[in-house]
């Protein structure tokens, strides 16, 4: 469903649905939310941030969560402003 999305540029609901894939441990979800994170969409960002700081599908990693973090941050993605 993901794919769909992205395929009709709606890619904030495209990083919405790679991010509850990805929760789930689906390895096409985490690379997809990477390249949306990548083009600078903003929710793919810090449901990226929110995956390297709590470890759910990748490796823990606080340097890379807080750099995604801000990024999204940046752009006025509310809960990254807090995060």
């Amino acid at each position: 469903v993901g794919k769909i999305h992205e395929k009709n540029n709606d890619t904030e609901r495209c990083a919405q649905l790679f991010g509850a894939a990805a929760e789930l441990d689906h390895l096409e979800a985490l690379l997809g939310l990477k390249a949306l994170s990548d083009r600078n969409v903003v929710t793919a960002q810090y449901l990226l941030g929110s995956m390297y700081e709590y470890g759910v599908s990748v490796e823990k990693n606080t340097l890379k969560a807080v750099e995604l973090y801000e990024k999204a941050a940046r752009k006025k993605h509310v809960k990254a402003l807090y995060r």
